[in-house]
């Protein structure tokens, strides 16, 4: 399946199978439109609460995608 959306769009399949675990893993009404995609990717791994707890923290502290990878792993 990846493989011909990608040959399709010049996606690289990598990037289309993140886009999928984020799309599967984050739910829309938990997404911070002020950080970036990485970030979300970022918390695909914990709850939901926690998730939008994470998210809240990274947009209004600014946080990096690797201090938004370090709040995830001290849960």
């Amino acid at each position: 399946m990846y493989d011909d959306i990608a040959e399709e769009t010049g996606i690289e399949k990598r990037t289309l199978e993140e886009y999928k675990y984020v799309s599967d893993k984050i739910k829309p009404s938990l997404r911070n439109e002020n950080l970036g995609f990485h970030h979300h990717k970022a918390v695909g791994s914990i709850p939901p609460e926690k998730q939008k707890e994470i998210l809240r923290q990274a947009s209004e502290n600014k946080w990096t995608v690797r201090e938004t990878r370090e709040a995830v792993k001290a849960i």
